[in-house]
């Protein structure tokens, strides 16, 4: 029995011998770890703090008694960079020194305040780690290296520049989007594409988001859809705007892309669709360059389940002839070709004006504003822009560095990554006084108003889309006899697009029925 538990014992030794040698290989990746596990565990904390807030738990004070909220404390051991701006822009707005403890909620801030804040949340609720990266980039100038991310492109005249020489930057190269996409796609997927054969590809598209085309689709498609969504707040009802957007954007898309649907299970066949872009653009991340064997498999079987919905519509020949499946067949792609190109701008047609709407009707009911464009319905074009503005379908585009340049100053280095921040670069008080106020009366200057849909080769196909989808829905919400109000929200967490997974929505008035 001695002898074993020596043998046991001795075992037990070099087992910990072992592990301490391979601790000691691996201490800087340790470090990392426990560095992001000490992050992750902050930005716990402050998510928990904030949702208790919200809800209406508050520290027991007595009457009269000024504190300041539990939420400065955790702020204080944040660095400087990120403190300051965050304090002095979202917590001493709402918080006011000398305002009593049983007092001191949301409803009491201003209507600007109360908009940015939720705008705040969207986003520190969804991806913290990536937002604290994001603004600290914004505090350090017009650029900021930050290895092993790359440069943060904060100025609209460098981001510009950048996304309009291809000289120097791709799409395609290591450390672009363009590596992830043919991991998943294949090589035709537009986004990973460059060269003349991407301009050609693109020009024989331009049928398809052409604004005769788009007008076509908005009137059968969408305006019943509208129609429906009207009639429901008319008569009292509580509508969850997020899950009607979802069913907007995915019956338009389909209708774009040819995608036939059965008739009996429309809805489903919409929520499934979204469902799979949402698991495919969750594959994406602000760091990552490649995808895993384990996440290049999940891609392919995203895909193989976007191909049953689209190999039909592809071989039909009694879909719309103008329709994306339709064009990459008379263009002679093979089907196996051209799915990765209608996967690849369903995903933009679905997704983006799915969370970004939503915020835009949030922006507008918060700040006031949707009173001041019931009134003045001159307007719309004004909302509909400064509401992109404020929510930039795109947070940021990723470019791979091909040779070595300087941009206004700034230098690129051969083999890095260029990170075109669009959420920092439209609220550049330089370009855009008072950026972060939402303003539906601003004027924007011409040369950045479309600055957040891309610029140069890449420039998003479907920005006319987009724009006259948020006219649409915009206009019929003016419209409405009564008072939009939020019942209640949810925000995205850990998804690519930050935004509102449910958005509540009712009418108020004196009569109402709830």
């Amino acid at each position: 029995m001695a002898g074993r538990w020596r043998t046991t014992a001795a075992g037990r030794g070099i087992r910990l011998h072992e592990s301490l040698q391979t601790i000691y290989a691996d201490r800087p990746a340790i470090v990392v770890a426990s560095s992001l596990h000490e992050l992750a565990w902050l930005f716990g904390a402050i998510e928990t703090w904030i949702a208790l807030w919200l809800i209406g738990v508050r520290r027991t004070r007595p009457v009269g008694y000024t504190v300041w909220p539990p939420g400065a404390a955790i702020l204080s051991g944040w660095s400087a960079a990120l403190r300051a701006p965050l304090a002095a822009r979202f917590i001493a707005p709402v918080w006011k020194p000398g305002v009593a403890a049983h007092s001191r909620t949301i409803s009491n801030c201003s209507a600007m305040d109360k908009a940015g804040w939720h705008e705040f949340l969207v986003y520190a609720l969804n991806r913290p780690l990536a937002f604290a990266i994001i603004h600290l980039a914004a505090r350090l100038g017009q650029a900021a290296n930050l290895p092993p991310i790359g440069t943060f492109v904060n100025d609209a005249e460098i981001a510009r520049e950048v996304l309009t020489d291809t000289a120097h930057f791709d799409s395609h190269s290591p450390g672009s989007l363009g590596v992830l996409l043919t991991q998943a796609l294949g090589s035709y997927a537009l986004l990973n594409m460059d060269g003349p054969e991407h301009r050609q590809l693109k020009r024989r598209l331009l049928d398809v988001f052409s604004t005769k085309y788009i007008s076509l689709l908005l009137n059968t498609v969408t305006d019943p859809l509208v129609a429906g969504l009207r009639a429901e707040l008319a008569t009292g009802c509580t509508v969850d705007f997020v899950a009607f957007m979802k069913t907007f954007a995915s019956a338009m898309a389909c209708a774009m892309m040819g995608v036939a649907v059965d008739p009996a299970d429309e809805r489903g066949a919409y929520a499934d669709m979204f469902a799979l872009a949402t698991e495919f653009t969750a594959l994406a991340g602000l760091g990552k360059r490649r995808l895993s064997a384990a996440e290049t498999a999940k891609a392919h079987r995203i895909t193989d389940r976007w191909a049953a919905h689209i190999r039909e519509s592809y071989d039909s020949k009694t879909v719309r002839e103008n329709s994306l499946a339709q064009q990459m067949r008379a263009m002679g792609f093979p089907f196996e070709a051209a799915k990765g190109v209608v996967i690849i701008v369903m995903i933009g047609a679905t997704e983006l004006i799915t969370y970004g709407l939503p915020r835009m009707l949030a922006l507008l009911v918060d700040s006031g504003q949707m009173v001041k464009l019931r009134d003045r319905p001159d307007l719309l074009d004004g909302a509909v822009d400064e509401g992109f503005r404020m929510v930039t379908p795109s947070n940021l585009v990723l470019r791979a560095v091909t040779a070595d340049c300087e941009v206004r100053g700034v230098r690129f280095r051969r083999g890095t990554r260029a990170l075109v921040v669009f959420r920092t670069i439209m609220r550049h008080d330089r370009y855009f006084p008072n950026g972060s106020r939402f303003d539906i009366e601003r004027t924007i200057d011409p040369r950045f108003r479309r600055l957040l849909f891309g610029a140069g080769p890449h420039a998003c196909l479907g920005t006319g889309l987009a724009l006259a989808e948020a006219r649409q829905v915009l206009a019929a919400m003016r419209e409405l006899d009564g008072e939009i109000e939020i019942a209640r929200r949810r925000y995205n967490r850990g998804q690519t697009y930050p935004g509102y997974s449910s958005l509540a929505i009712r009418l108020r008035r004196a009569a109402a029925v709830r």
